[in-house]
């Protein structure tokens, strides 16, 4: 064998070493790509998941903030309402006509309060905060009585602590907002 026959084998080697070496790096890049394109697929379904999540989260907790609103303005209302229109007669002693639409509106009011607390207190439970369900039990317990004998500076004091457990359960629900949307 000439030495021009030699270089020439020599130089199919390296070529078929190198075509080799190309075709299996080819090969390790695309498994590399596939696995790649698999991540990126999971990670967008786990964003897409946290992001309805949050997104849930948030309605919720909109929702939350909507019956506190709701249950405070209407509690409040009828309270202020049955302690000035019937001060120091508020055990079913207003008489008439009087009687009969109050007390369908109490009743209503009363109603809406229960469904709103059980609303609120699942709301919180789903959330799975322990502080926000508490504060909603307080708020519960802090909702004034319709049929008090009580003088009026001590029916103005409840109304002023339903306002202030009312505002301890908005704070609670911005806060966590803000959590959520920070999150986000």
């Amino acid at each position: 064998m000439d030495s021009q026959a030699l270089g020439i084998v020599a130089t199919i080697v390296i070529n078929s070493v190198a075509i080799a070496w190309t075709i299996r790096e080819t090969f390790v890049r695309h498994g590399q790509t596939k696995e790649l394109q698999e991540s990126n697929a999971r990670l967008q379904n786990e964003v897409h998941r946290l992001s309805v999540h949050l997104n849930q989260e948030i309605v919720r907790l909109n929702r939350l903030n909507d019956l506190t609103t709701d249950l405070y303005r209407r509690i409040a209302r009828e309270n202020y309402r049955f302690g000035i229109l019937f001060p120091g007669q508020r055990k079913g002693k207003t008489g008439g006509i009087a009687t009969d639409s109050l007390i369908n509106e109490l009743s209503d009011c009363l109603s809406v309060l229960e469904g709103s607390i059980a609303e609120m207190k699942a709301i919180a439970k789903v959330i799975g905060d322990a502080e926000l369900l508490s504060l909603i039990d307080e708020f519960r317990l802090g909702v004034p009585n319709f049929d008090t004998d009580e003088s009026m500076e001590q029916w103005l004091n409840r109304q002023n602590e339903f306002g202030r457990r009312a505002t301890a359960v908005h704070e609670k629900v911005y806060k966590l907002l803000q959590a959520a949307t920070e999150a986000a």
